[in-house]
């Protein structure tokens, strides 16, 4: 009795860390959703640009944002997923020590955190969405986040940091997988599994060199279309500080800027 008290008690304090990261990982992404979202095609085609975060009300470089959250959200997932997997230990244990003395498993002993019963969700409706909620939380929010960074970013036509962000995002999607691969490989071994799951890392591996390899050079030279910044109607060019307002011409620093491509329909430079 002892023990099980013990080891319930080990497994409620792991469980509330791992909900602590799990909500510090889930808010981290959102936030950079929101952010990434606000950011502008005219933001993306000046040379020296920044961004001003939400909430927090801080400006910081373009490039410096995108390429700090890629890693920081990479970071975040891999604390989360060695915790989780040390959570799934602990919950393993316990139910071995159920096992071996012949007690039957109650769940209602757990902390009710979701993710202690990932892997062996209850039946019916409420196990379903369990377990839709669990894999969506650890299989699917990074790539599909750090996608939608990349695909936002490539617009800027930046070509060496959009290689680095875009390989990052495949380098998520790899990560996820080997995890999922992890936590879901059958107990006894089986080369079929073996096999497909080599299949499915060397696939992700040839995407992640075409995007980066192929398809952000074709980007930086405007070859596709959705990839192309839209300046129809901006104004790029303003009066500058101390101006008279009387000058006919202004000047706009497009230094490292690549507009390839781009929508400049009424644009004013």
């Amino acid at each position: 009795m002892k023990d099980e008290v013990r080891m319930l008690s080990v497994v409620d304090s792991a469980s509330k860390h791992a909900r602590l990261l799990y909500y510090i990982y889930i808010g981290f992404l959102l936030y950079l959703v929101v952010t990434a979202l606000s950011v502008k095609d005219k933001q993306l085609a000046l040379g020296a640009s920044y961004i001003n975060l939400p909430f927090i009300d801080l400006t910081v470089p373009l490039e410096g944002f995108f390429i700090a959250s890629v890693v920081l959200a990479i970071a975040l997932y891999i604390n989360l997923m060695l915790y989780q997997n040390k959570l799934r230990r602990l919950v393993g244990d316990l139910l071995k020590y159920y096992d071996e003395r012949h007690v039957a498993y109650d769940k209602n002993k757990l902390f009710p955190w979701v993710m202690n019963t990932y892997g062996v969700a209850e039946r019916g409706i409420y196990g379903a969405v369990q377990s839709i909620f669990s894999g969506i939380s650890l299989w699917f929010t990074l790539p599909a986040v750090l996608f939608i960074l990349s695909f936002i970013y490539v617009k800027k036509h930046d070509e060496l940091l959009s290689f680095i962000i875009v390989a990052l995002a495949f380098t998520s999607l790899l990560l996820v997988f080997l995890f999922w691969n992890k936590f879901n490989k059958p107990a006894k071994s089986n080369v079929v599994w073996d096999l497909m799951a080599l299949f499915a890392v060397c696939a992700i591996i040839t995407a992640g060199w075409y995007a980066t390899c192929v398809m952000v050079p074709s980007i930086n030279a405007g070859k596709y279309p959705w990839a192309n910044l839209d300046l129809r109607n901006e104004i790029l060019a303003i009066a500058p500080e101390g101006g008279d307002g009387n000058d006919q011409y202004y000047w706009v620093d497009l230094e490292g800027a690549n507009l390839n491509g781009a929508d400049l329909r009424n644009a004013v430079l």
